[in-house]
């Protein structure tokens, strides 16, 4: 809760009431006074009596008032609602015939069926509320915001305006305060997006295929030439005179790091640009949902400019709710413009890799450059599979890459 006081925002003040004005109704008073007009003595001095309370009235008004905002929930999915709550209150014993609150919103949020009033920014209004307030008196207003898409959207701040009970000197103040909504992208089955869903990135043919875990020696062989060169054991092969080669427990853990290339989808025509953007970070949301529902350990890497932040984003694999959960929350504050190369971005990225993880990839389009990285992580021990999202031809090569229409239109293939 918030208390106001001190000197306004703005005040506004009606021009017979001004300094001009006052000035004026001393001059016709004394003017009155001396040629002894005792019914103009009687208006004038009314009037200046009314202005004199009416403003000391109102630079009372805003002092000991509250202004409070609460949302039942600050994180939400697409299509759900989340209670809002407007409080205003007048702890202090002068009465205030009226007070009005404007409280700054998205529009995408605004309850259903209701008109917000215009906002000083593009895309967003102002939710009135407006009451009187007597002595120690508290008023209260309950909406439900509809969460109608993705995103990471900014509440507030909102503006207090009140004043003498004449509305002669209206005075403002500014509640800097901004609370923040965080809608998660939206959530497709694995079969509504046409994927397996035992293997959504098509890692295995066989249930009963294994994975090795570099992180667990559990012995050594002779060293073949498909084997890793950063696997020899040096200290071995010296010993039996000839190349050795770490061999790892086999593991079905599967590491996975999500790649969102931002490149190109700014770009397209609009509305294409922002449709396909959007179904782009739901797949991506989708595959993390399921597969670390799976206890899978899970990555996101992305050069998508964020609304809170000022380069790339690199969250390494990791596994559990949280996880889940940082994910979900940094896809919201995405959007389509890219914050560097992505080709750049993925040089930097490799280094960061578990050895043998499995790159999910979703991008508008693969440039020759973006191939060639491509190529270079399968020859190195990276599983890369790729999703375009949009009409663009399937670029030729290797590397394995669906087409991403909507959801119903991802076909893996054989």
């Amino acid at each position: 809760m918030k208390n106001y006081g001190g000197r306004p925002a703005t005040e506004a003040s009606v021009h017979l009431f001004g300094r001009t004005g006052l000035l004026f109704l001393l001059a016709v008073l004394a003017w009155a006074a001396w040629l002894g007009q005792t019914l103009v003595v009687v208006l004038t001095g009314l009037m200046l009596a009314t202005a004199a309370v009416s403003r000391g009235w109102s630079r009372l008004s805003l002092i000991r008032v509250g202004f409070q905002r609460r949302l039942e929930e600050d994180r939400a999915f697409p299509g759900e609602e989340v209670g809002l709550t407007v409080r205003l209150d007048n702890r202090k014993l002068l009465p205030l015939i009226w007070v009005e609150a404007a409280d700054e919103l998205p529009r995408s949020l605004a309850p259903d069926g209701l008109e917000l009033a215009p906002g000083e920014r593009a895309g967003r209004g102002r939710l009135l509320v407006c009451a009187p307030l007597f002595w120690y008196q508290r008023a209260t207003w309950r909406y439900r915001l509809k969460c109608r898409r993705r995103g990471y959207y900014a509440l507030g701040p909102a503006r207090l305006t009140s004043g003498d009970v004449f509305g002669l000197f209206p005075r403002r103040l500014t509640d800097p305060q901004v609370d923040h909504l965080v809608v998660y992208p939206r959530l497709y089955d694995l079969a509504d997006l046409g994927l397996p869903s035992r293997y959504p990135l098509g890692e295995a043919r066989a249930a009963s295929r294994l994975f090795q875990d570099p992180t667990r020696t559990i012995g050594l062989r002779q060293y073949t030439p498909e084997a890793p060169f950063k696997y020899i054991h040096w200290k071995a092969s010296a010993r039996h005179q000839s190349l050795q080669v770490k061999v790892f427990e086999p593991t079905t853990t599967l590491r996975v790091a999500l790649f969102l290339d931002a490149d190109g989808f700014a770009g397209l025509a609009a509305p294409s640009g922002e449709v396909h953007f959007e179904l782009a970070v739901s797949l991506i949301a989708s595959l993390a949902d399921h597969l670390i529902g799976q206890r899978h350990p899970v990555g996101l890497f992305t050069n998508a400019a964020s609304v809170d932040r000022p380069g790339p984003l690199s969250l390494r694999p990791g596994s559990g709710p949280e996880q889940l959960m940082l994910i979900l929350e940094a896809l919201a504050k995405l959007g389509p413009s890219a914050s560097r190369p992505f080709v750049d971005f993925l040089d930097i990225t490799r280094a960061d890799l578990p050895w043998g993880a499995t790159l999910g990839l979703v991008s508008a389009g693969l440039s020759e450059a973006l191939l060639g990285r491509l190529d270079g992580l399968e020859r190195a021990g990276f599983r890369v599979v790729a999703y375009q999202v949009g009409t663009g031809p399937l670029p030729p090569g290797p590397i394995r890459c669906q087409r991403v229409l909507k959801p119903a239109d991802l076909d893996l293939g054989s």
